[in-house]
Protein backbone atom coordinates (compact mmCIF):
# COMPACT_ATOMS: atom_id res chain seq x y z
CA UNK A 1 0.00 0.00 0.00
CA UNK A 2 1.39 3.35 -0.52
CA UNK A 3 1.64 6.15 1.54
CA UNK A 4 -0.87 8.44 0.12
CA UNK A 5 -3.11 5.46 0.41
CA UNK A 6 -2.01 4.45 3.99
CA UNK A 7 -2.41 8.04 5.19
CA UNK A 8 -6.29 8.33 3.72
CA UNK A 9 -6.76 4.95 5.57
CA UNK A 10 -5.60 6.01 8.94
CA UNK A 11 -7.43 9.15 8.33
CA UNK A 12 -10.90 7.42 7.91
CA UNK A 13 -10.31 4.90 10.73
CA UNK A 14 -9.35 7.39 13.20
CA UNK A 15 -12.81 9.66 11.93
CA UNK A 16 -14.93 6.34 12.51
CA UNK A 17 -15.27 5.58 15.77
CA UNK A 18 -16.50 2.07 15.62
CA UNK A 19 -13.24 1.29 14.62
CA UNK A 20 -11.31 0.30 18.09
CA UNK A 21 -9.00 2.56 18.50
CA UNK A 22 -5.93 -0.04 18.04
CA UNK A 23 -6.82 -0.10 14.53
CA UNK A 24 -6.55 -3.60 13.79
CA UNK A 25 -7.77 -2.79 10.39
CA UNK A 26 -4.23 -0.78 9.63
CA UNK A 27 -1.42 -2.48 11.62
CA UNK A 28 -0.51 -4.60 9.17
CA UNK A 29 -0.51 -1.88 6.72
CA UNK A 30 1.93 0.00 9.27
CA UNK A 31 4.31 -2.86 9.81
CA UNK A 32 4.55 -4.10 6.23
CA UNK A 33 5.76 -0.22 5.88
CA UNK A 34 7.92 -0.38 8.63
CA UNK A 35 9.61 -3.96 7.36
CA UNK A 36 10.35 -2.59 4.06
CA UNK A 37 11.88 0.65 5.68
CA UNK A 38 13.96 -1.80 7.70
CA UNK A 39 14.69 -4.35 4.69
CA UNK A 40 16.33 -1.19 3.04
CA UNK A 41 18.11 0.70 6.20
CA UNK A 42 19.36 -3.16 7.79
CA UNK A 43 18.40 -6.17 5.93
CA UNK A 44 16.08 -7.13 8.61
CA UNK A 45 12.86 -8.95 7.81
CA UNK A 46 10.41 -10.57 10.33
CA UNK A 47 11.94 -13.79 10.12
CA UNK A 48 15.12 -12.38 11.17
CA UNK A 49 14.58 -10.07 13.37
CA UNK A 50 16.56 -9.18 16.25
CA UNK A 51 16.81 -6.34 18.55
CA UNK A 52 20.29 -7.55 19.12
CA UNK A 53 21.02 -6.69 15.16
CA UNK A 54 19.38 -3.19 15.36
CA UNK A 55 21.67 -2.31 18.60
CA UNK A 56 25.06 -4.04 17.08
CA UNK A 57 24.64 -2.70 13.40
CA UNK A 58 25.09 -5.93 12.44
CA UNK A 59 23.02 -8.37 10.84
CA UNK A 60 25.21 -11.46 11.21
CA UNK A 61 25.01 -10.99 15.30
CA UNK A 62 23.75 -14.38 17.12
CA UNK A 63 20.34 -13.87 18.42
CA UNK A 64 19.57 -15.56 21.96
CA UNK A 65 16.29 -16.45 21.93
CA UNK A 66 14.72 -18.19 24.69
CA UNK A 67 11.26 -18.75 23.32
CA UNK A 68 8.87 -17.82 20.72
CA UNK A 69 5.31 -17.16 21.23
CA UNK A 70 3.04 -18.66 18.46
CA UNK A 71 -0.16 -17.02 16.95
CA UNK A 72 -1.85 -18.36 14.08
CA UNK A 73 -1.23 -16.71 10.50
CA UNK A 74 1.50 -14.48 12.24
CA UNK A 75 5.22 -14.88 12.75
CA UNK A 76 5.99 -15.45 16.98
CA UNK A 77 6.91 -13.11 19.23
CA UNK A 78 10.54 -13.84 20.29
CA UNK A 79 11.48 -13.96 23.84
CA UNK A 80 15.12 -12.66 23.03
CA UNK A 81 17.79 -12.21 25.50
CA UNK A 82 20.17 -9.64 25.08
CA UNK A 83 24.21 -9.88 25.62
CA UNK A 84 25.20 -7.90 28.69
CA UNK A 85 27.16 -5.38 26.14
CA UNK A 86 24.03 -4.68 24.85
CA UNK A 87 21.96 -4.49 28.32
CA UNK A 88 24.33 -1.64 29.93
CA UNK A 89 22.92 0.67 28.74
CA UNK A 90 19.55 -0.07 29.86
CA UNK A 91 20.11 -1.42 33.14
CA UNK A 92 21.30 0.51 36.44
CA UNK A 93 20.83 -0.62 40.36
CA UNK A 94 16.69 -1.57 40.07
CA UNK A 95 16.59 -2.72 36.41
CA UNK A 96 18.16 -6.06 35.57
CA UNK A 97 17.15 -8.26 32.58
CA UNK A 98 16.21 -12.29 33.18
CA UNK A 99 18.53 -14.72 32.23
CA UNK A 100 17.67 -18.23 30.84
CA UNK A 101 18.20 -20.31 33.78
CA UNK A 102 15.73 -17.89 35.72
CA UNK A 103 13.28 -17.71 33.18
CA UNK A 104 13.42 -21.34 33.80
CA UNK A 105 13.21 -21.16 37.91
CA UNK A 106 11.02 -18.96 38.21
CA UNK A 107 7.16 -18.17 37.74
CA UNK A 108 7.83 -15.22 35.53
CA UNK A 109 6.80 -17.48 32.02
CA UNK A 110 3.71 -18.65 33.67
CA UNK A 111 2.82 -14.64 34.68
CA UNK A 112 3.27 -14.04 30.89
CA UNK A 113 1.55 -16.90 29.30
CA UNK A 114 -1.39 -15.61 31.57
CA UNK A 115 -1.06 -11.98 30.22
CA UNK A 116 -1.09 -13.29 26.11
CA UNK A 117 -3.78 -15.80 27.07
CA UNK A 118 -5.72 -12.69 28.33
CA UNK A 119 -4.84 -10.52 25.42
CA UNK A 120 -6.24 -12.71 23.09
CA UNK A 121 -9.91 -13.09 24.04
CA UNK A 122 -9.98 -9.71 22.00
CA UNK A 123 -8.86 -11.20 18.66
CA UNK A 124 -8.39 -8.46 17.18
CA UNK A 125 -6.64 -6.46 19.85
CA UNK A 126 -4.42 -9.59 19.85
CA UNK A 127 -3.52 -9.80 15.86
CA UNK A 128 -2.32 -6.06 16.34
CA UNK A 129 0.12 -6.62 19.12
CA UNK A 130 1.28 -10.16 17.25
CA UNK A 131 1.83 -8.34 14.53
CA UNK A 132 3.64 -4.96 15.79
CA UNK A 133 6.04 -7.19 18.20
CA UNK A 134 8.67 -9.69 17.52
CA UNK A 135 11.12 -9.34 19.92
CA UNK A 136 10.11 -9.41 23.51
CA UNK A 137 12.49 -8.37 26.35
CA UNK A 138 11.86 -9.45 30.05
CA UNK A 139 12.44 -6.54 32.94
CA UNK A 140 13.42 -8.32 35.96
CA UNK A 141 12.86 -5.87 39.57
CA UNK A 142 14.02 -5.82 42.46
CA UNK A 143 10.48 -4.89 43.34
CA UNK A 144 7.84 -7.32 42.49
CA UNK A 145 5.06 -5.00 43.07
CA UNK A 146 6.59 -2.09 41.10
CA UNK A 147 6.15 -2.02 36.92
CA UNK A 148 8.63 -1.15 34.16
CA UNK A 149 8.07 -0.74 30.68
CA UNK A 150 9.63 0.80 27.62
CA UNK A 151 9.99 1.12 24.00
CA UNK A 152 12.19 3.07 21.43
CA UNK A 153 11.21 4.35 17.59
CA UNK A 154 14.73 2.73 17.32
CA UNK A 155 13.69 -0.64 17.72
CA UNK A 156 10.56 -0.38 15.85
CA UNK A 157 9.37 -4.54 16.72
CA UNK A 158 10.54 -4.69 20.29
CA UNK A 159 9.59 -3.98 23.80
CA UNK A 160 10.46 -4.71 27.15
CA UNK A 161 8.38 -5.63 29.88
CA UNK A 162 8.94 -5.94 33.54
CA UNK A 163 7.27 -9.23 34.79
CA UNK A 164 7.75 -10.30 38.57
CA UNK A 165 9.69 -13.42 39.42
CA UNK A 166 6.57 -14.97 41.70
CA UNK A 167 2.93 -14.81 41.02
CA UNK A 168 0.82 -12.18 42.57
CA UNK A 169 -2.62 -10.76 42.55
CA UNK A 170 -3.61 -9.56 39.16
CA UNK A 171 -0.15 -10.06 38.16
CA UNK A 172 -0.95 -10.86 34.78
CA UNK A 173 -3.43 -7.81 33.96
CA UNK A 174 -0.21 -6.21 35.24
CA UNK A 175 2.15 -7.72 32.51
CA UNK A 176 -1.18 -7.24 29.92
CA UNK A 177 -1.51 -3.75 30.26
CA UNK A 178 1.89 -3.35 29.74
CA UNK A 179 2.17 -5.53 26.71
CA UNK A 180 -0.60 -3.29 25.25
CA UNK A 181 1.24 -0.06 26.52
CA UNK A 182 4.07 -0.46 24.62
CA UNK A 183 2.93 -2.17 21.19
CA UNK A 184 0.73 0.75 20.93
CA UNK A 185 3.58 2.97 21.43
CA UNK A 186 5.17 1.23 18.39
CA UNK A 187 1.69 1.57 16.13
CA UNK A 188 1.63 5.20 17.07
CA UNK A 189 5.57 5.70 15.79
CA UNK A 190 4.51 3.92 12.55
CA UNK A 191 1.50 6.48 12.09
CA UNK A 192 3.92 8.97 12.53
CA UNK A 193 6.27 8.07 9.55
CA UNK A 194 3.39 8.09 7.56
CA UNK A 195 1.77 11.35 8.73
CA UNK A 196 2.55 14.22 10.93
CA UNK A 197 1.22 14.79 14.60
CA UNK A 198 2.93 16.79 15.80
CA UNK A 199 4.87 19.93 13.55
CA UNK A 200 6.66 21.27 17.20
CA UNK A 201 7.48 20.44 20.63
CA UNK A 202 7.67 23.75 22.03
CA UNK A 203 4.92 23.74 24.41
CA UNK A 204 4.96 21.74 27.76
CA UNK A 205 1.85 20.01 28.80
CA UNK A 206 1.13 18.50 32.54
CA UNK A 207 1.28 14.77 32.36
CA UNK A 208 -0.68 12.66 35.43
CA UNK A 209 1.24 9.75 34.35
CA UNK A 210 4.50 10.96 34.61
CA UNK A 211 3.86 13.75 37.47
CA UNK A 212 5.76 16.28 35.15
CA UNK A 213 5.15 18.80 32.18
CA UNK A 214 6.06 16.80 29.25
CA UNK A 215 6.26 17.80 25.26
CA UNK A 216 3.29 17.37 22.84
CA UNK A 217 5.06 14.43 21.45
CA UNK A 218 5.35 12.56 24.92
CA UNK A 219 1.82 13.84 25.71
CA UNK A 220 0.13 12.60 22.59
CA UNK A 221 1.55 9.37 22.76
CA UNK A 222 0.48 8.92 26.62
CA UNK A 223 -3.20 9.91 25.49
CA UNK A 224 -3.23 6.82 22.44
CA UNK A 225 -1.52 4.57 24.88
CA UNK A 226 -3.29 4.58 28.08
CA UNK A 227 -7.16 5.22 25.97
CA UNK A 228 -6.54 2.15 24.22
CA UNK A 229 -5.53 0.54 27.71
CA UNK A 230 -9.09 2.01 29.09
CA UNK A 231 -10.99 0.87 25.85
CA UNK A 232 -9.05 -2.78 26.58
CA UNK A 233 -10.06 -2.97 30.37
CA UNK A 234 -13.47 -1.97 29.25
CA UNK A 235 -13.35 -5.04 26.76
CA UNK A 236 -12.59 -7.06 29.64
CA UNK A 237 -15.22 -6.26 31.77
CA UNK A 238 -17.93 -7.04 29.19
CA UNK A 239 -16.32 -10.27 28.66
CA UNK A 240 -16.93 -11.08 31.84
CA UNK A 241 -13.68 -13.50 32.10
CA UNK A 242 -12.05 -12.20 35.25
CA UNK A 243 -12.23 -13.32 39.15
CA UNK A 244 -14.51 -11.06 41.25
CA UNK A 245 -10.92 -9.80 42.44
CA UNK A 246 -9.30 -9.41 38.55
CA UNK A 247 -12.16 -7.84 38.02
CA UNK A 248 -11.72 -4.92 40.72
CA UNK A 249 -8.65 -4.78 40.07
CA UNK A 250 -9.54 -4.00 36.34
CA UNK A 251 -12.40 -1.58 37.23
CA UNK A 252 -10.15 0.37 39.37
CA UNK A 253 -7.59 1.02 36.65
CA UNK A 254 -10.25 1.60 34.20
CA UNK A 255 -11.39 4.61 36.47
CA UNK A 256 -7.97 5.90 37.02
CA UNK A 257 -7.07 6.28 33.61
CA UNK A 258 -10.52 8.36 32.56
CA UNK A 259 -9.31 10.50 35.42
CA UNK A 260 -5.85 10.90 34.20
CA UNK A 261 -6.99 11.41 30.70
CA UNK A 262 -9.76 14.26 32.02
CA UNK A 263 -7.13 16.21 33.39
CA UNK A 264 -5.58 16.84 29.97
CA UNK A 265 -8.39 17.98 28.46
CA UNK A 266 -6.77 21.46 27.30
CA UNK A 267 -4.03 19.82 25.00
CA UNK A 268 -6.78 19.76 22.54
CA UNK A 269 -6.09 23.16 22.21
CA UNK A 270 -2.02 22.82 22.01
CA UNK A 271 -0.88 24.57 18.60
CA UNK A 272 1.48 22.00 18.13
CA UNK A 273 -0.90 19.37 16.77
CA UNK A 274 -1.05 19.22 13.34
CA UNK A 275 -4.24 18.60 10.96
CA UNK A 276 -3.99 15.12 11.99
CA UNK A 277 -2.69 15.43 15.20
CA UNK A 278 -5.85 17.45 15.90
CA UNK A 279 -8.02 14.95 14.55
CA UNK A 280 -6.88 11.53 16.84
CA UNK A 281 -6.31 13.76 19.71
CA UNK A 282 -10.41 15.00 19.23
CA UNK A 283 -11.09 11.07 18.65
CA UNK A 284 -9.40 9.90 21.99
CA UNK A 285 -10.42 12.93 24.38
CA UNK A 286 -14.27 12.25 23.27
Amino acid sequence: MQEIELAEKIKLSIEDSSVPLWFPNLTAHLAEMGWKTLKNEFGLTSSNYGTARILSGKIDTSLLIFSPIDEADFSPIKIELLPKELTDNYTDSEIDFYNAAELKNYHTLECLSGAIELIRTIPSLSESIFALVKSLHLIKLEDDTYDVSFSEPLLPFSIFVSVPRKRMKSDFLRVAEAIVHEAMHLQLSLIEKVMPLINSNEQKFYSPWKDEYRNSTGILHALYVFKVIESFYGHLELKQCLSPFDLDFTKKRHREILLQINEIKDFLKSPDLTEYGLLITKRLLN
